[in-house]
């Protein structure tokens, strides 16, 4: 089962930026590109640093720490890099709120 979870206030976004928040004790990224709101892991995959830490080019985020780039529609690595994909999960916004689409699956592990 996947439910949404509240994030941030549409608000707390100007322009295209990153967002890192803590939802349903996970870090959370949450960029906005165009208007359109992305989630994803805050965490990068390949050294743990935050995310929300680094640059937004479209809807393509870069580590702060080594420059590995993902893709934020679907969490794949950009250019050549050995680490794995970056979780991703939907967002929607009800009531001026964006909210995090968050499966059980995920909310179980420690």
């Amino acid at each position: 089962m996947k439910r949404y979870f509240p994030a941030l206030p549409v608000s707390a976004f100007e322009g295209d930026c990153l967002r890192g928040v803590e939802v349903a004790g996970r870090q959370i990224l949450i960029a906005r590109v165009c208007g359109e709101f992305f989630g994803a892991s805050n965490i990068c995959p390949h050294a743990g640093s935050p995310l929300s830490m680094g640059r937004l080019a479209g809807t393509i985020v870069q580590c702060s720490l080594h420059g590995i780039r993902f893709r934020l529609s679907d969490g794949k690595v950009v250019g050549a890099a050995a680490c794995g994909a970056l979780p991703v999960y939907r967002t929607r916004v009800k009531d001026g709120i964006v909210e995090v689409e968050i499966p059980d699956s995920v909310l179980k592990k420690p």
